[in-house]
């Protein structure tokens, strides 16, 4: 469906497009990039950074919630 979609797209524009998919969808499933043979595929990585004051706070709240869903079970906040 994604190649015949890619097809697509290329007939309408006149090139060829690029796939973008994130790093955890590549995680999950790296064998994908193949089934995109011939367009190029591009994996997107990305970061988060917590920034001022309300950056202990929220990081708290944050793992607090990862705690309760079990999510976490041995990182430790500091």
């Amino acid at each position: 469906m994604v190649r015949e979609r890619l097809n697509m797209l290329q007939n309408r524009f006149g090139s060829k497009p690029v796939v973008v998919i994130t790093e955890k969808d590549y995680d999950r499933s790296p064998e994908s990039l193949g089934y995109l043979k011939p367009f190029e595929a591009l994996v997107l990585c990305s970061e988060m950074q917590f920034l001022g004051n309300s950056k202990d706070r929220f990081g708290r709240c944050v793992f607090d919630s990862l705690s309760e869903s079990n999510k976490i079970r041995s990182y430790r906040y500091r």
